[in-house]
């Protein structure tokens, strides 16, 4: 395919973004990569999981590059998917060492200003995420 576009807006304000410069200029590991970290961390219409700005920042390349290219995926692959998904969740500037869900539900748990509405999903819970 040498070009794809994608439409974006609203009425008088839609505009046409050329994806096929963005992936010139990213590169083609770089761009698969953002591809996925956009559909591991969601939209407003399928769980979000974290912010965009904390997903492009949190190392995608090294946690995501294997993710999604084969039919199976492996339990390395989805330990590495779980630890960048924390990342997000955590936010870009989290200096926390959990690297699984269940560690990181205890961090927040323990610290004295989180609340129970606060709390992550289990790495359970998002296990099944990352398997959709």
């Amino acid at each position: 395919m040498k070009e794809i576009w994608q439409q974006y807006g609203t009425s008088e304000k839609r505009r046409m973004h050329p994806l096929h410069q963005a992936i010139f200029r990213l590169g083609t590991l770089l761009a698969k990569t953002m591809i996925k970290a956009h559909i591991l961390t969601g939209d407003d219409c399928i769980s979000k999981v974290g912010t965009k700005h904390a997903a492009v920042t949190s190392y995608l390349v090294q946690f995501l590059m294997n993710f999604g290219e084969t039919e199976t995926l492996s339990e390395q692959d989805e330990a590495l998917t779980e630890k960048y998904l924390v990342r997000v969740w955590a936010g870009a500037r989290s200096t926390t060492t959990a690297e699984t869900f269940d560690h990181l539900r205890l961090e927040n748990y323990t610290s004295a200003s989180a609340g129970l509405d606060c709390l992550p999903p289990t790495s359970s819970a998002i296990k099944g995420h990352i398997r959709r």
